[in-house]
């Protein structure tokens, strides 16, 4: 497309000599039938994915621990994208490989089990960039049957059991409806057997009452039994906090190992009777 002043001159060359008041008409009359620039296209503008993913060498033993500068990087550097295909897929997590969201859910129910993203890595020869939204891991802690360290006060408990593939336990877990998801001892389910770490797993970070601590997704059946002895259970994600002894979860109650959030009771929906005066729970169906 020719330029105002490359058609100056071509008028001028076919024409003869303009004066200046000629000159201004046509340059006036250019810029009314010049079309407007097109606004660029969404790709362009919108945040795209940056960087590519870690390769997956099951035969290179890896630090777990190694990878966490790798990924934060990777998820720092991808946060505004990352937050975005949440919202787009209305989803409480992802995985990602080079861009491509592969897996997501809205809660853990649906997270992979560990044969699962073994299989992704080997099929894509990359390690998935696992992201959790915030709000998935908010807890609201309140004061309720386990004793506390304050005096008079105790959380509500329920039975819940966590099953591997070879063994089983169960424990008293501390209930609060502020959390939404499950939190549990990371130590606690490997010395039992119920989890075990592998080249796919990646650590990441979270903050609970102003602290951070590090933990591990893993996909785990969940038992959670009646006062008489129904029981109903499902597979999915827990979080499993590292250095669980040292982290924000036992400030309240030390001897906790487990705190059960609600989306569990949502999927269980079973009948709970609090009775405060005997500090005891009744689950019922």
């Amino acid at each position: 497309m020719m330029t105002k002043e490359e058609i100056l001159v071509e008028l001028e060359r076919r024409l003869g000599p303009l004066d200046e008041r000629a000159r201004e008409a046509i340059r006036a009359t250019v810029d009314l039938i010049e079309p407007a620039p097109s606004p660029p296209p969404a790709w362009l503008t919108e945040p795209g994915f940056q960087g590519e993913n870690p390769v997956f060498d099951p035969s290179t033993p890896t630090n777990l621990e190694a990878r966490r500068p790798v990924l934060h990087a990777l998820e720092e550097m991808n946060q505004d994208w990352l937050r975005q295909q949440c919202r787009d897929l209305s989803a409480g997590w992802l995985m990602v490989i080079d861009g491509q969201v592969v897996l997501h859910g809205p809660t853990l129910d649906n997270f992979p089990a560990d044969e699962e993203l073994l299989n992704l890595c080997h099929c894509t020869g990359k390690l998935p960039l696992l992201f959790i939204d915030d709000g998935l891991l908010a807890i609201e802690e309140t004061t309720s049957w386990s004793s506390t360290i304050y005096p008079g006060d105790a959380y509500p408990t329920l039975s819940l059991g966590f099953r591997g593939n070879s063994s089983a336990v169960e424990t008293s877990a501390d209930l609060d409806t502020g959390a939404i998801e499950l939190y549990a001892d990371l130590d606690w389910l490997r010395g039992q057997g119920i989890v075990h770490l592998t080249p796919a797993d990646q650590p990441r970070a979270s903050q609970h009452l102003g602290t951070t601590y590090s933990y591990f997704t893993k996909s785990v059946t969940v038992v959670m039994s009646s006062t008489d002895g129904a029981q109903q259970h499902i597979r999915r994600g827990v979080i499993c906090v590292q250095d669980w002894t040292r982290s924000p979860f036992v400030r309240i109650n030390p001897a906790r190992q487990v705190l059960l959030g609600r989306h569990l009771c949502f999927l269980f929906q079973p009948t709970r009777t609090l009775n405060f005066s005997q500090r005891t729970t009744k689950v019922e169906w």
